[in-house]
């Protein structure tokens, strides 16, 4: 079993958002695959006011964070004991956001301090902590930069991208010393290609297969997301643009709303439920007939929901916003994509109205998510990676027997229940 550091700059485990699962995922991965894993959070308070700091997910016995500046209270939950939280707090109250700031040299000193006593076989850094790859690659150990998204921004479907090349430039030069360069989609990563002439790998969101089985007797759709400004103005664009010629065809629809982004919208139109989290989305998907993601914001890549969706074998309508553009040829009819609301009604509409067309969707979208998006397509340049560069035994002893740490993290897979699906 090798150690591993995942080093984060921010807490992602306290959010229900894109970059928390998807730092979730790859943690469940490496502990499956017969790793320690030791999480490392640099900074609690950047871009927050709230000292209090709890950690979502359970990963058994070989997984253990360590926190700068933070009191641990109980499992998962710790206050954050950083000045900058005082800061942050008095912004937050003269209406401006939080200070974010890039990792400074006290957040750098004391990750040294704990890589030195931790003397793990490699180091991964989490989007923001790709800043520290310069000064960590002076270890000699595998380094991975897991920089998630080249730059933050909107895709919308109705405006242009455009990135800043400042931001772009530091971007390229933070990332050079690592041994290896990971985005987790391809356009960026083919963008830093051909803009460094080196190669970049791709690391996305794995899910285990979860297939509901049979769906719902009743025509019920469902949509799952964080309160996110992406998801809320997604869900108003559905309801005002088609929901209304849905329930024209359709009377009897019901659209049931999971996750925080449930609470965002003050007044909802007849057949729309707003559930909210629940512990487990397995039911949730059980029950429909099918899930909707209409996106019309959001960054590059495949959404997390759109995966989930795929990975329980519902019939899914999305924009194309919601996959990645070079997927889009090898589809084959595993998920239906819709930019026009007229369109999308439409397909939903078929859906809900044809079983036949429906379940052909179904089996075609448990074959998409196993070709292209399950956990051995999102983990692969990565584990190629490891397996090349991490000592095949390690010499010192390590705490428990192989069939106690896998026991323990398969338990802790299984109790991956959707507080941390509740998602988007």
């Amino acid at each position: 079993m090798a150690v591993i550091a995942l080093v984060e700059a921010y807490p992602y485990a306290t959010i229900c958002g894109g970059d928390g699962v998807y730092l979730e995922r790859l943690r469940h991965y490496l502990l499956l695959h017969g790793h320690n894993v030791v999480s490392i959070v640099t900074d609690t308070a950047r871009g927050r006011a709230n000292p209090m700091v709890r950690l979502r997910g359970a990963y058994g016995a070989h997984h253990r964070w360590m926190l700068r500046g933070s009191l641990r209270l109980r499992r998962g939950v710790y206050l954050s004991l950083l000045p900058a939280l005082v800061r942050n707090a008095a912004r937050r109250m003269r209406g401006m956001a939080a200070g974010d700031g890039e990792p400074g040299r006290g957040e750098l000193a004391w990750l040294r301090r704990r890589l030195d006593r931790l003397r793990p076989d490699a180091i991964l850094l989490g989007m923001g902590a790709c800043a520290f790859a310069g000064d960590l690659a002076k270890r000699g150990i595998p380094l991975v930069a897991l920089r998630g998204f080249l730059v933050e921004v909107d895709n919308g479907l109705e405006r242009e991208a455009r990135l800043q090349q400042d931001l772009l430039s530091r971007r390229y030069a933070e990332l050079a010393p690592a041994d290896l360069v990971t985005f987790n989609n391809k356009a960026d990563a083919a963008a830093y290609s051909r803009a460094t002439g080196r190669g970049a790998a791709i690391v996305g969101m794995g899910f285990p297969t979860r297939s509901s089985g049979r769906d719902g007797a009743d025509p019920v759709l469902l949509f799952v997301g964080a309160a996110t400004a992406c998801n809320i103005q997604s869900l108003r664009w559905f309801l005002d643009r088609c929901w209304p010629a849905i329930v024209a065809v359709v009377p009897e629809a019901c659209f049931r709303i999971i996750g925080s982004v449930a609470t965002a919208l003050a007044t909802l139109p007849n057949g729309v439920v707003a559930v909210g989290a629940v512990d487990d989305l397995g039911p949730e998907y059980a029950a429909a007939q099918v899930v909707v993601a209409p996106l019309v914001s959001g960054s590059n890549g495949v959404k997390t929901k759109v995966i989930e969706a795929l990975s329980f074998g519902r019939a899914l309508v999305t924009t194309s916003l919601g996959i990645e553009p070079e997927d889009r040829p090898h589809l084959a009819g595993g998920l239906l994509i819709a930019d026009d609301p007229d369109h999308f009604s439409a397909l939903v509409v078929r859906l809900l109205s044809d079983a036949s067309a429906r379940r052909q969707v179904e089996h075609a979208a448990g074959r998409l998510f196993q070709r292209l998006y399950a956990e051995g397509q999102a983990y692969g340049d990565l584990a190629q990676f490891l397996d090349a560069r991490l000592p095949q035994q390690r010499s010192r002893p390590v705490q428990g027997t192989v069939r106690g740490w896998r026991a323990a993290n398969v338990q802790a897979e299984r109790g991956y229940k959707a507080g941390v699906d509740n998602i988007g």
